[in-house]
């Protein structure tokens, strides 16, 4: 898993040398078109990790079925150059199975400096319908692909029954969650049945080893046994959503857990849960777990009027503290963050609700907030050591400039206490860059990725645009990637 995000950077070396001024800019912008045959929706997820262990970020893409995905490696260049640059060292991997193109993760579950991609399937039905699976690849010395871990539950080792509808595989995170060195993986199956309650939901937690992922210790958490006194109840989806981070700074990833039909406190009303549970010596514990509802407690919001609370998830340093926070996606037009002290864990002091009124030009109406990424997309020369990490907010659904379903895509940046919408940037597609004008249905901003593709120390971001029409080919599906450089500032930029 990349932790180009998560990073802490100590510089002994002059403020003036160390902290360059840097920015995402138009300047070599890249759009990625579908090259995998009988394919649409290229771009329907997006992930990125370094696949090679060459210390480049790389960029994995996947279209919306079928069974192959774009590995796009990453190379040295600089932005601002000319003539016929290797932008990406790319192949496609045909993975041999089924898959959902949104779950695409990585992880380094060996240890061996390069990660491999994890994915599921949650419609899996050899068996049963939909009973789901999920699935390792890893990159061997010689540049092969191959799938070398399939993980389905009561099979070899692995913990749980395996149901029709349970939707295993749904969503993954990675993250180390006892500190030996290997990344692990959590699998969410939102619609398992907790005894008699349906679409109750379950995550399913494997560690790595030396071997990779193996279902020695693996552990299935539902709400019966993560923690906390709420009982599952019909519908909750607990595990629609996951992401990984040291929450409270003892060395150890913690998990985040979405239940998107969770109760409010009206005992009715599904406005959605985030669960937030600690990792260990011992891996992931049912200690100090926390739950967080919009308008329950200090947090923003109101629960009765919230929409799957949890949609999406994504934890990176937000502020100039040691620990990791965590911004919280709805349907509902709305992005919430909870931030974590220098220890104990995240907590509802200062907590922040972000909507598209925050963002110049942006309407409402668009999935706000149903897709998120972070990473360090904005660096000035007064001051940033640690964290402070920049969101960005997907709208896939916004009808930006008059055109439905177009989309768009938020940033908002960090100062030392954390986001702020001061200096909030807003893309969408644009016939002043090489992907040509915005239209109707796009969904521009359906996936995104953060990573340093072509290693010049800055963040670069790719967004997905899934229904992108490439000439005659409705719905082909593409890729943009846009660079950050210092050369924008040099060029005027703002």
């Amino acid at each position: 898993m990349s932790r180009l995000v998560a990073c802490i950077v100590v510089s002994l070396l002059p403020v003036s040398a160390a902290l360059a001024e840097y920015a995402l800019g138009p300047i070599g912008n890249t759009t990625l078109k579908n090259p995998i045959a009988s394919t649409t929706q290229y771009g329907y997820g997006a992930t990125s990790g370094d696949v090679d262990g060459d210390g480049i970020d790389d960029l994995i893409v996947s279209p919306n079925g079928g069974t192959a995905l774009r590995i796009l490696r990453g190379a040295p260049w600089t932005v601002g150059t000319g003539g016929a640059l290797i932008k990406f060292f790319s192949t496609t991997f045909e993975t041999g199975t089924g898959f959902r193109g949104n779950t695409i993760i990585t992880g380094d579950f060996d240890g061996d400096g390069r990660d491999e991609i994890a994915f599921g399937n949650p419609s899996y039905s050899a068996s049963v319908p939909s009973g789901g699976r999920a699935y390792v690849a890893r990159r061997d010395n010689a540049g092969v692909w191959d799938v070398v871990t399939t993980i389905q539950q009561g099979s070899n080792g692995y913990p749980g029954v395996h149901e029709a509808g349970d939707s295993f595989g749904n969503t993954l995170a990675a993250g180390d969650f006892d500190n030996d060195g290997y990344d692990d993986l959590a699998i969410g199956s939102l619609n398992e049945a907790v005894g008699t309650v349906d679409e109750a939901g379950a995550v399913m937690i494997e560690y790595g080893t030396a071997s990779g992922i193996t279902s020695a210790r693996g552990t299935l958490v539902t709400r019966n046994s993560d923690g906390l006194t709420f009982d599952p109840l019909e519908g909750d989806r607990f595990g629609y959503s996951l992401a990984s981070g040291d929450f409270d700074a003892d060395g150890y990833d913690d998990l985040a857990i979405g239940a998107t039909g969770a109760r409010c406190t009206d005992g009715t009303t599904k406005g959605g849960a985030v669960i937030v549970m600690y990792g260990s010596a011992s891996g992931i514990v049912t200690t100090r777990s926390r739950i967080f509802r919009p308008g329950v407690g200090a947090m923003l919001g109101t629960c009765a009027s919230s929409t799957q609370f949890g949609f999406d998830l994504q934890a990176a340093p937000f502020d100039s503290g040691l620990t990791t926070d965590l911004a919280i996606g709805t349907y509902a037009d709305a992005v919430h963050v909870v931030y974590a002290g220098d220890t104990g864990g995240l907590t509802t002091t200062g907590n922040q609700r972000f909507t598209p009124a925050d963002i110049p030009g942006a309407s409402s109406g668009g999935r706000f907030g149903s897709k998120l990424a972070s990473g360090r997309l904005r660096r000035s020369t007064t001051g940033l050591i640690f964290g402070r990490a920049s969101l960005v907010i997907g709208a896939p659904g916004e009808a930006a400039n008059g055109l439905d379903e177009s989309g768009s895509v938020a940033i908002l940046h960090a100062t030392a206490s954390g986001l702020t919408t001061t200096g909030a940037e807003r893309w969408t597609r644009s016939a002043a860059r090489n992907i040509g004008a915005p239209a109707v249905d796009d969904r521009y901003g359906s996936s995104l990725a953060t990573g340093d593709y072509n290693d010049d120390g800055t963040v670069d971001l790719a967004i997905g645009v899934p229904y992108y029409d490439d000439g005659a080919t409705a719905d082909d599906g593409a890729v943009e990637v846009l660079y950050g450089s210092e050369l924008i500032f040099r060029d005027g930029f703002q």
